[in-house]
């Protein structure tokens, strides 16, 4: 069995033009969502509906961007938008994966298996691990 992945490139993208989320929390846009992850924290912006994609479900949050920064979303409160994709998992397992994320030997694979230059964590690959891979890091 595989992890279990989720995502969603356009339902909660921070595009001009998209209208189920915005940069400002209001009365209807008022469920979170990280639009990335970065080096200093998280872009949070706010969708005005939930859906299967909100994942209300502990996951580990991976970043497209630059640097490959990640976030453990322990409690389910974040969506996942269109910058980034999730591993959802218990929260135990999730530590251990955002662990394993950080061995040279992992680093080496994802570095290898990149989609794009400073894209390190490459869904398409990464969503055929077996769902204990960390087991071989840790």
């Amino acid at each position: 069995m595989t992890i279990n992945v989720l995502y969603s490139k356009t339902l909660y993208s921070t595009d001009a033009n998209n209208t189920n989320i915005s940069k400002h929390e209001t009365g209807e846009y008022k469920h979170p969502v990280i639009a990335y992850v970065a080096q200093n924290g998280i872009s949070k912006w706010y969708a005005n509906k939930k859906s299967e994609h909100f994942g209300e479900a502990p996951k580990i949050i991976l970043s497209w961007g630059a640097g490959g920064f990640r976030y453990v979303d322990k409690h389910g409160k974040y969506g996942v938008g269109g910058n980034c994709w999730a591993i959802i998992a218990d929260i135990d397992t999730l530590h251990k994966i955002d662990r394993a994320f950080n061995h040279p030997k992992m680093l080496r694979i994802l570095d290898a298996t990149q989609q794009y230059p400073n894209m390190r964590y490459n869904r398409n690959i990464l969503q055929t691990w077996k769902k204990d891979f960390y087991k071989d890091f840790i």
